[in-house]
């Protein structure tokens, strides 16, 4: 029993066949029936492995039947390689009920971006569908395509994992295009294998018989179907991000890492928050504007006079001329440092400059006077040499190097005269 016990902490993973291997080799006359009972008496087994859930998007529509054009569109993608190994994906967005191929498209990395701006351009040519079918791959469960799918009302429709045969339109149309258009052939570069898609898509895929129809699928879309779309909006179809966020004490909304003011009636209430690559809107929870600010950079606040008097915002925010001017109210020498400070570290030196000024708050004018006289002396321009002056006592005489003095002899008196 010893044994067993010790074959099974080495190897955790193994059942009473192997440990009965194990002991065979080892000299022991036992069978795996015998191993396995005394197993079993012993409380001794493989701990189960944990079951991994895959990730899964969550459908806001119900599986549904194509039965007209736009109705449901599917799309998956297709792995290739080039001749020189470079792996390759493409992209294929279907119409379930007309067969049209409204994507074709390979490049070396497609992310959830990437996705996004071949649909718009497939709805912008097409027209939107209601709903779209796909997979639970990373592209199309990410956060921002299901943001902008529901912001232009695109219902999708996730398949069960491991259910290929839920889209089986979209399957047999990947089929049909890694047969007939990549099965067979070597491409030299992404652009080569993308001209050649074009071309097939144009003189192939468009002018096939389709099975259902019996006719062309280009001819019959421009003659039949083309005509009954609707016209397509002036501009583009928006993408923007958008929630509830809480008004801090100070004025200020955080969104995406960066901080927008709001009028002050609003302080410790709830308000919403629009933003796109440009512009981030603010809105009442009655969907009434209230302010607008260009996106600003993470980690700044974005702060108009008429929602907080200049001299009621955040230190950093003032700019650095406020900093200084703070400075120079300390004193003469605390001024100067400050500046040599903005002159010689015109970014880093921000931080050294603002913090100069709690340490006004601990020491008295004097010292702090003492010891930037000091730092601007030493040509020292981080606060810690500030820090480190104050903390020298007061006997400490500042020795500084004379640039003139009798036994300083001029430089011209060390020539050496070189023969001619």
């Amino acid at each position: 029993m010893k044994r067993i016990h010790a074959l099974t902490e080495e190897n955790p993973r193994y059942g009473y066949r192997r440990i009965a291997a194990l002991l065979r080799q080892e000299g022991w006359n036992v069978g795996r029936r015998q191993v396995r009972r005394l197993r079993r008496l012993e409380g001794l087994r493989v701990p189960p492995t944990k079951r991994k859930i895959p990730r899964r998007g969550r459908s806001t529509g119900l599986p549904t039947k194509a039965t007209h054009k736009n109705h449901v569109w599917t799309w998956d993608f297709i792995a290739d390689a080039t001749m020189r190994g470079g792996s390759i994906r493409m992209l294929t967005v279907l119409d379930e009920h007309t067969r049209e191929c409204h994507v074709l498209r390979a490049n070396r990395a497609l992310k959830s971006a990437d996705v996004i701006e071949l649909v718009k351009a497939a709805v912008a040519q097409h027209g939107a569908p209601e709903y779209i079918r796909s997979d639970n791959g990373s592209e199309f469960i990410a956060k921002e395509l299901q943001r902008w799918l529901a912001d232009n009302k695109i219902k999708t429709i996730y398949i069960e994992p491991g259910s290929p045969w839920q889209k089986g339109k979209c399957e047999a149309g990947v089929d049909y295009a890694q047969e007939n258009a990549v099965k067979g052939r070597r491409f030299e570069s992404l652009g080569a294998q993308n001209i050649h898609l074009a071309e097939w898509e144009r003189n192939v895929a468009d002018t096939r018989i389709h099975g259902t129809i019996h006719q062309q699928v280009r001819p019959f879309f421009l003659a039949a179907e083309q005509p009954a779309l609707l016209p397509l909006p002036a501009g583009l179809f928006p993408s923007f991000t958008e929630g509830r966020r809480s008004v801090h004490g100070d004025g200020h909304v955080e969104f995406e890492k960066s901080f927008y003011s709001v009028p002050p009636e609003y302080v410790g209430r709830e308000v919403w928050v629009r933003g796109d690559s440009r512009m981030i809107r603010l809105f009442n929870l009655r969907m009434e504007p209230i302010a607008a600010h260009v996106r600003g950079v993470k980690g700044r606040a974005e702060t108009s006079d008429e929602h907080i008097h200049p001299l009621k915002r955040r230190l950093i925010d003032r700019g650095v001329r406020y900093l200084l001017s703070r400075c120079g109210e300390i004193g003469p020498a605390c001024g100067a440092w400050a500046e040599a400070v903005h002159h010689h570290r015109p970014i880093e030196g921000v931080r050294a400059i603002q913090g100069l000024l709690p340490l006004a708050k601990k020491h008295t004018g004097e010292a702090m006077e003492k010891a930037a006289a000091k730092a601007l002396c030493r040509s020292a321009w981080h606060l810690s040499a500030v820090k480190t002056a104050l903390g020298e006592p007061e006997n400490v005489v500042q020795v500084d190097f004379l640039e003139t003095h009798p036994l300083i002899r001029s430089m011209t008196a060390y020539r050496v005269p070189f023969p001619p």
